[in-house]
C-alpha cells in the first residue's frame, strides 16, 4: 500500500506516494548537493547514544532517493570538469562521511565497490596518528561513568556546575570557547575524574572508534574514494588564531600526503563553523574548496571556495512524514512532474 502524504510546498500541495518516486527535480541551472554523514550503527543503545549516527540501511535508501529524484552521483574530484558539455545532466550528489570512524569502514568498501558510489572522507590526521579520542565521546563517558552527580569548573575565572544530565549543556560551553580554554576546561574534567581511565572510556558506549592508516589507505586503493581535511584534531577553525589555523592546515594536509599518498584540497570544517576569513586563510594554504554544514544546494556557477552540505538523516519508513517536510524546506526547487 502506498503510504500517502500531504505536503505544502509553496501554494501547491502535493501528495508523496511511495519513497517520492513521481516527482523530481525540475531545474533550470546546474546544482551540486553534498550529503554529510558520520557514523553508521546497528546497534539502537549506541544510536541513541549518538545522535548522528544512522543504520547504514537508512543511508544506502537516502542516496538512492535523492538518485530517483535525478540526482548523479559524483565524487569531489569531478566536481571541477561539470562545466564540461559531456556533464550533460542538471543535479550532481556527493557523499562525504565525516570523523573516519570505523563501524562505516566496511559499509563504504562495499559501497565502492560493489555499489559505485563515490565517497569524500574528512579525517583528522592527527587523531588518526594517535588512536585518539574525540572530545565529545570523552565528555559523554566521562559524565557517564563520573561518581557524583553534580560536578563543578572553573571557566572564565567564574564557577560553573553541571549534574549528569548536562551532557548536552557542557558540549556546547565547550564549543563556544577559545580552542586553548576548551583544552584547559578539558584538563580539569580529566582532573576531576581521573579515577575513570582511558579503557573504561573506550568501552563506553559513547566512543567510537576511528580508522587506523592501514584502513584508510586500503578505501584509498579505490578511485572513487576521496580524503579531505577534517583539520588537524577537529578544533574549530573560528576558535584559533589565523597563523594556528595555517599552520595546523598544512601540517594536516602533510600527513594526509606522506600517509596515503593523496594530495587534499579539500578542508571540511568541524561543526561547520567558519567564515570568508577562515576561506581566504585555507584558500593560501593550498585548499581549493571548503565544507559547512549549512543545509542548502550548491548552484554550480556560484561555486567560489566554499560548499553547503545537507546532514543526512537517513531514509526509511518509520521517519517517512519528517523526511517529506525537510525535502520540502530544503528543495524548493522541486516541482511536480507528470
Amino acid at each position: 500500500m502506498f503510504k500517502k502524504i500531504r505536503c505544502l510546498t509553496g501554494n501547491t500541495f502535493f501528495r508523496i506516494e511511495d519513497s517520492f518516486d513521481k516527482y523530481k527535480l525540475n531545474l533550470d541551472q546546474k546544482i551540486v548537493s553534498i550529503l554529510m554523514y558520520h557514523g553508521l550503527e546497528t546497534d539502537p543503545g549506541r544510536l541513541v547514544c549518538n545522535y548522528l549516527d544512522i543504520t547504514p540501511e537508512s543511508c544506502l535508501k537516502e542516496i538512492r532517493f535523492y538518485q530517483r529524484q535525478g540526482y548523479k552521483l559524483i565524487s569531489i574530484d569531478e566536481l571541477d570538469c561539470l562545466v564540461d558539455r559531456r556533464y550533460n545532466n542538471n543535479a550532481w550528489l556527493i557523499i562525504s562521511f565525516d570523523d573516519g570512524f570505523i563501524n562505516t569502514f566496511e559499509h563504504i568498501r562495499n559501497w565502492l565497490k560493489d555499489e559505485k558510489i563515490p565517497v569524500m572522507m574528512a579525517i583528522c590526521p592527527e587523531l588518526v596518528e594517535n588512536n585518539g579520542i574525540f572530545w565529545w565521546d570523552e565528555v559523554r563517558a566521562r559524565f557517564q561513568l563520573m561518581k557524583t552527580d553534580t560536578i563543578e569548573f572553573e571557566i572564565d575565572n567564574v564557577k560553573s556546575y553541571f549534574t549528569k544530565n548536562d551532557i548536552v549543556k557542557f558540549e556546547e560551553r565547550c564549543e563556544r570557547l577559545p580552542h586553548n580554554n576548551l583544552l584547559s576546561l578539558l584538563c580539569q574534567l580529566r582532573n576531576k575524574t581521573d579515577y575513570i581511565s582511558e579503557d573504561q572510556i573506550r568501552d563506553s558506549k559513547y566512543y567510537r572508534e576511528i580508522m587506523k592508516w592501514d584502513d584508510i589507505n586500503l578505501l584509498a586503493e579505490d578511485n572513487l574514494f576521496s580524503i579531505a581535511s577534517h583539520s588537524l584534531a577537529h578544533e574549530l577553525a573560528i576558535n584559533i588564531p589565523e597563523q594556528k589555523l595555517k599552520e595546523n592546515s598544512i601540517k594536516s594536509r602533510q600527513m594526509i600526503k606522506e600517509k596515503t599518498g593523496y594530495d587534499t584540497k579539500y578542508y571540511v570544517y568541524p561543526g561547520g563553523k567558519c567564515s570568508e576569513k577562515t576561506d581566504e586563510v585555507l584558500s593560501q594554504c593550498g585548499f581549493t574548496h571548503t565544507f559547512s554544514t549549512d543545509a542548502s544546494a550548491n548552484y554550480l556557477d556560484s561555486i567560489k571556495i566554499r560548499l553547503n552540505r545537507f546532514r543526512g538523516i537517513g531514509y526509511g519508513s518509520n521517519n517517512l512524514r519528517y523526511y517529506a517536510h525537510k525535502w520540502n524546506k530544503e528543495h524548493k526547487i522541486m516541482s511536480l512532474i507528470s
